[in-house]
């Protein structure tokens, strides 16, 4: 099979700053604010050789530029699936809309939802010279391992026993950081010193009454919930379930993905693949104001 080029990248919220409301959608959907952005980094991307790519919070492309041909036409692939998110706690709390986009210029055998219990991925299978490879776009819960781990095994159980490439946000961390260089270490032992810090605050109750006599209870909501995500993200359970099913890290360098945590990089934009598949190339792709997440890049292609 001749090399596949794949990125995978969250877009954050479609290329939108805030949500809209997409049942009973306007006749014109809005524009997102970052529209041309993110169009602009992933046209850049397809030109110098991107041929598949894997995209996470494609928040309101359904409603904005139709079904899945469109959406394909619209990015410039052969061929685009948009996947609802499904989530009921995201579709409750931020209203529907959330999704995954999974685009490719590679004949397309299948693609479609992949149920993760609670949630959706996508699961595809493309082919090149006669040969078939798999691809698995992931979004999992940003709040909680034990979700994460779960939504992990139903996915895992899920996909068929091919060469896979599984691609995406897994808001998860890794738990060692062997090859990583010195800046990717430093970000991870600054981020272990902000779980501390957060654990070494008083119990949530005591942080929202002090708030509340200071008129900030959405502060001490946002301080309740970054002790539960990054705790969670800590628990760094999720990367050695992987490792475990013998899916390898396609990054040597464990290289920050995520740079919203004040000037700390988290690595939660991942690329694995099973060991029927080789990759090099392995790059993180800075995408400047498009989104908060920079995008993962690697070369696939079968071992011999």
């Amino acid at each position: 099979m001749p090399s596949i080029d794949i990125l995978g990248w969250n877009v954050n919220q479609g290329g939108y700053d805030k949500r809209h409301v997409f049942d009973g959608a306007p006749e014109v959907p809005p524009t997102p604010e970052r529209e041309r952005q993110v169009h602009d980094f992933l046209t850049a991307q397809h030109r110098d050789g991107v041929d598949t790519a894997s995209l996470i919070d494609t928040y309101g492309w359904r409603e904005r530029y139709g079904d899945n041909e469109a959406i394909a036409r619209h990015l410039g692939f052969k061929a685009a699936t948009f996947v609802p998110l499904a989530d009921d706690r995201i579709d409750r709390v931020l209203g529907p809309g959330a999704g995954l986009t999974f685009a490719t210029d590679r004949p397309v055998e299948e693609a479609g939802p992949l149920d993760l219990d609670n949630r959706q991925g996508i699961k595809s299978i493309i082919t090149s010279g006669g040969r078939a490879l798999q691809v698995v776009t992931l979004y999992l819960d940003d709040m909680d391992e034990n979700l994460r781990s779960a939504q992990l095994s139903a996915g895992l159980a899920g996909i068929e026993d091919e060469p896979t490439l599984l691609v995406g946000d897994l808001n998860t961390l890794r738990p060692e950081l062997k090859g990583a260089d010195v800046p990717a270490r430093a970000h991870d032992i600054g981020f272990r010193a902000v779980v501390f810090a957060l654990h070494i605050l008083p119990k949530q109750e005591t942080v929202e009454t002090i708030m509340t006599k200071l008129s900030r209870q959405a502060l001490a909501a946002k301080v309740g919930y970054y002790r539960r995500a990054l705790s969670g993200l800590n628990r760094r359970e999720a990367v050695p379930q992987l490792e475990q099913r013998g899916y390898r890290d396609a990054d040597p360098k464990k290289q920050p993905t995520f740079h919203k945590l004040g000037r700390l990089g988290l690595s939660v934009d991942y690329i694995f693949h099973s060991p029927e598949v080789e990759t090099d190339d392995f790059r993180v792709i800075p995408a400047g104001d498009a989104s908060d997440h920079d995008a993962v890049r690697a070369r696939a292609h079968l071992a011999a």
